[in-house]
């Protein structure tokens, strides 16, 4: 018998070794005095309430977050609506760029 018919056969027994299983069988009812003694014992109610305080915890993070950046927005476009004349005058010194030239240039043609 060579390797290959050996593993074969091997993966065929391996296969077939639950063609004669059954599913474990339980008592009528079962799952309904299963969730009436978790819910007897509290496991139900306490599940929601963590499920309710991470979601609330949530909202209030997200909504402290855009309260933040709405903030530092709003210093940065005030700031920046200040100093935007300097800053367009120090570019334009920077890059020796000379604006009613081009302007004239533009008007002789």
């Amino acid at each position: 018998m060579n390797e290959e018919e050996k593993n074969r056969r091997e993966v065929d027994k391996t296969l077939h070794s639950l063609d004669d299983w059954t599913p474990a069988q339980t008592d009528d009812f079962f799952y309904t005095r299963l969730e009436r003694r978790m819910s007897e014992e509290g496991l139900f109610e306490s599940e929601g309430r963590v499920w309710f305080i991470f979601a609330a915890a949530a909202v209030i993070l997200l909504v402290l977050v855009n309260i933040f950046t709405l903030q530092q927005f709003q210093q940065t476009f005030t700031a920046s609506e200040d100093s935007r004349e300097t800053n367009v005058t120090a570019l334009a010194e920077d890059y020796q760029v000379d604006v009613p030239i081009i302007y004239e240039l533009n008007a002789e043609e």
